[in-house]
């Protein structure tokens, strides 16, 4: 579980460089996309994420959205990234929003990209 809470520390530092190093489950949460926090999601704000995340190869199984916060206008493991994701790999991820809107964006490793995604997988819907 130690694990799971520094993952979640992301939301905290996002230009960090940060490294996985063991395998999460994470199905028995709903995912609030990293850089992608608003002032309504429990009193926390947060901008783009612009750090590392790097995979290390290890992976992140089941990713899921299944909430639709009306403040988000980006969905994935990252909402909005400007920094570099690499070496991840996504299993059994589940984005099942009710209520998006056209201009809302969603992908498993993250809803927006203007940064580098690079040697990462996903497997899911």
């Amino acid at each position: 579980m130690r694990t799971f809470i520094n993952l979640l520390k992301i939301k905290e530092s996002l230009n960090g460089h940060y490294v996985l190093m063991a395998n999460l489950d994470i199905s028995n949460i709903d995912w609030v996309p990293i850089g992608n926090v608003s002032e309504s999601l429990n009193g926390v704000t947060s901008d783009n994420f612009t750090g590392v995340i790097d995979g290390n190869g290890f992976i992140i199984n089941g990713l899921t959205m299944t909430t639709y916060f009306e403040s988000l206008s980006s969905y994935g493991f990252v909402g909005y990234n400007y920094g570099t994701i690499k070496n991840l790999k996504l299993t059994n991820v589940d984005i099942n929003i009710s209520g998006i809107q056209k201009d809302t964006m969603a992908g498993g490793i993250c809803g927006y990209n203007s940064g580098d995604i690079i040697n990462c997988f996903v497997f899911g819907k």
